[in-house]
């Protein structure tokens, strides 16, 4: 997996919501295969703040790569990297950025027989962006759009919905979830949950089997709708998750084999390098505790960037909120929740 950053400079920033900007960044023809990317994928954007290098990734929110690439940001309360972003990148600024990645991705070509099924709250529309307009200009699918917000003045590229929905008004359809609505015309319809996706389905003859769903947001909304959908029989491989936010979990007691250093086998860029891994250490902990340039950005398990694959031995990964089931059965972990068994081999 590739480590490199590339240089990008800031060319547009366009403010969005009062806390949420989007930033338009300069890709260079030399860059183009770089930064070629998916609808649904992420940049990891590193900088140094107050003297410490800080990772954060944002999703892509446009549907194809042109002279630029943009990602938006919404301020989180004590966020280092959001609240900098928003206030000191201006324009003709150069921040350093890794090429897209990310697994919650869409193409066209697997979603023709299906219709387009999007959930999204707050700032997780911002991959959902990319992914439905892709679908409406390369495809003929119905794409169906339920996105929860606090108020009218918190919804993230409400004028581009509106656009789009006066566009394709016969295959983009978009219902807003509002807890607070303050203007005329808004209901208060509340959070997301299984009961509203059911009522949808309903009121729009929608059967879950015949379609494909994405969904991104917080921990509870996402976990709640994606339990449901299970249950009505859907297949794990036609629901693709991904999350903004992991409500906080007690650190686990680690078990006794974990009481005691290891020593593994990491292969990174097709190089080998023997590493010791101390107790309570993660692999990935391990790897910048040794200087080595590895992948990461959230550290959470959510983004993937860290993603590895096994070759010989094993780990207990603490958390998982990337992988799906298969890839995890395929041998693939993620190095910032990994705990390694003596002997591991693993190659990022």
């Amino acid at each position: 997996m590739a480590t490199k950053f590339y240089p990008l400079k800031l060319k547009l920033k366009e403010r969005l919501t009062a806390d949420s900007t989007a930033f338009h960044f300069e890709v260079p023809e030399k860059y183009k295969q770089e930064f070629t990317f998916l609808p649904g994928q992420y940049l990891t954007l590193k900088t140094v703040i107050d003297g410490l290098e800080e990772r954060r990734s944002y999703s892509i929110c446009q549907p194809k790569l042109t002279d630029t690439i943009s990602v938006a940001v919404k301020r989180l309360e004590g966020g280092k990297m959001s609240n900098w972003l928003n206030d000191h990148l201006s324009l003709g600024m150069k921040l350093e950025i890794m090429p897209p990645q990310g697994l919650f991705t869409s193409s066209t070509s697997k979603n023709t027989q299906k219709g387009l099924f999007l959930i999204a709250a707050g700032s997780g529309i911002t991959p959902i962006m990319a992914i439905l307009e892709d679908a409406l200009l390369n495809s003929d699918v119905q794409v169906h759009l339920l996105y929860g917000n606090r108020d009218e003045k918190s919804i993230m590229f409400a004028n581009r919905l509106a656009e789009l929905t006066l566009d394709y008004p016969d295959r983009f359809h978009a219902q807003h979830y509002l807890t607070q609505p303050e203007m005329e015309g808004f209901e208060a319809l509340g959070r997301i949950d299984d009961a509203k996706l059911e009522a949808y389905l309903g009121e729009n003859n929608l059967e879950a089997k015949n379609l494909e769903f994405y969904l991104c947001g917080p921990q509870a909304m996402v976990n709640t709708v994606f339990n449901h959908i299970r249950a009505k029989g859907v297949k794990e491989e036609s629901i693709h998750r991904e999350l903004f936010y992991v409500e906080g979990k007690e650190e686990e007691a680690l078990a006794d084999s974990d009481q005691k250093p290891v020593n593994i086998t990491v292969i990174l860029e097709d190089e080998e390098m023997s590493l010791t891994v101390q107790p309570y250490q993660t692999i990935l902990q391990a790897m910048l505790a040794a200087d080595m340039d590895a992948p990461f950005s959230c550290q959470g398990g959510i983004c993937a960037t860290c993603m590895g694959k096994v070759l010989e031995g094993s780990v207990r990964m603490k958390e998982n909120m990337a992988l799906t089931d298969g890839q995890v059965e395929d041998g693939y972990v993620l190095g910032c929740q990994s705990i390694p068994t003596e002997g591991t081999i693993i190659e990022f």
